[in-house]
């Protein structure tokens, strides 16, 4: 970086600020041509980080946004694997009630005799049923945990990238700002 006392000879100058200056009609012993002079190089040199800045923060926000889709599948894909067990466990019940519909056909025939028979041959089914449901109420209290820390992570990309996106276009609107005061 040249310091404002090195550029105070027009010679030095860097190319597109001497036209400008031939443009405006400044006087070459001007004062304020080292002050300009040097504003105009640390200008140049803040969009060279700017852009270099622009790139890293498109890419982060890139790897982001992948990191998103991919836990989305990911859920997606755990959602499946619970609704297929889910339709078994339905098949289940389904399976389940019949019994129970011909447990209530045989019961008001033979009340005394069926309810030996109940005891021998529906212990296990209703047991196995039992434990479905159980195995089913942690199912969806497991993916109902899941389902929270999905929205939150996502809630908080969101905001994330909100925030990463504002701080982008604020510094390339103060950059703007800078240059177009420096340069009018």
């Amino acid at each position: 970086m040249n310091a404002p006392a090195e550029l105070a000879y027009p010679e030095k100058l860097p190319d597109d600020l001497k036209l400008l200056l031939k443009q405006q009609k400044v006087p070459v012993d001007d004062p304020l041509i080292a002050v300009l002079a040097w504003h105009w190089l640390r200008t140049n040199e803040s969009r060279d980080v700017i852009q270099a800045s622009r790139v890293k923060l498109e890419t982060a926000l890139d790897e982001r946004r992948e990191a998103i889709q991919d836990d989305r599948l990911k859920l997606e894909a755990a959602l499946d694997e619970r609704l297929k067990k889910m339709v078994e466990w339905a098949e289940a019940l389904k399976y389940l009630n019949g019994h129970l519909e011909k447990l209530s056909e045989v019961l008001s025939e033979k009340p005394l005799a069926i309810s030996q028979r109940i005891t021998s041959e529906l212990t296990q089914p209703i047991a196995s049923g039992v434990t479905l449901v159980k195995q089913l109420s942690v199912d969806i209290g497991g993916l109902l945990s899941d389902v929270d820390k999905s929205l939150k992570r996502l809630r908080w990309s969101h905001i994330v990238t909100g925030f990463l996106s504002g701080f982008a276009i604020g510094t390339l609107m103060i950059s703007w700002i800078y240059s177009h005061i420096f340069l009018h």
